[in-house]
């Protein structure tokens, strides 16, 4: 007579969990235990890798999983050896507008889209916007847009304040570089 050894999971639907691919640590959601029917019994889980529209899944034995460290900027989690190619991008609008028309420009930064499926990050795009009215001699402003990856398990980055304030200061600090390299004699102030 043969006795089944019941197993206790270790962890549950819906817990978020890492694991190794490659060289990097992916964050990755349970949503379904398969239970042990892995090779010589092992306990196998169902994942999602959350890539945006294309959302997939893969199996993963228990072994190979580890808890997820607690929620943190993505800089912190690359410096920590995870990919953050999956994760989730902010969209930042930073607006620079010339004070008095001497060499002094102001920076403004406002959130605008939460995008999934993006792999694109930091300042992606500017661009020198003039009114159709404006005059020949009117001052232009410029539009720096920046993207910036947050941590998947946030369903709205504005809710950590930590890693809020990170990505603010981040998407400051990444428009300001391509700022000044198109306008090397500016100087900003925020």
């Amino acid at each position: 007579m043969t006795s089944a050894i019941k197993t206790i999971p270790r962890f549950n639907v819906g817990d978020w969990v890492s694991f190794l691919s490659g060289f990097r640590r992916i964050l990755a959601q349970i949503v379904e235990d398969r239970g042990p029917l892995g090779r010589q019994g092992r306990r196998l889980y169902q994942l999602n890798i959350d890539q945006g529209q294309d959302e997939s899944t893969i199996e993963i034995p228990e072994e190979d999983l580890e808890p997820a460290p607690e929620i943190a900027t993505a800089e912190v989690a690359r410096k920590n050896g995870f990919s953050t190619q999956n994760w989730p991008r902010q969209t930042f609008q930073v607006t620079y507008v010339r004070s008095n028309q001497a060499n002094g420009w102001g920076a403004s930064v406002k959130p605008t889209l939460r995008l999934r499926g993006v792999t694109s990050s930091g300042a992606v795009a500017a661009a020198t916007v003039r009114r159709p009215s404006e005059s020949p001699d009117d001052d232009p402003f410029e539009i720096v847009t920046v993207l910036l990856e947050y941590d998947p398990r946030l369903d709205d980055p504005h809710s950590d304040t930590h890693v809020w304030s990170s990505l603010t200061a981040d998407a400051l600090r990444l428009a300001d570089e391509m700022f000044k390299a198109r306008h090397p004699k500016a100087a900003v102030g925020h």
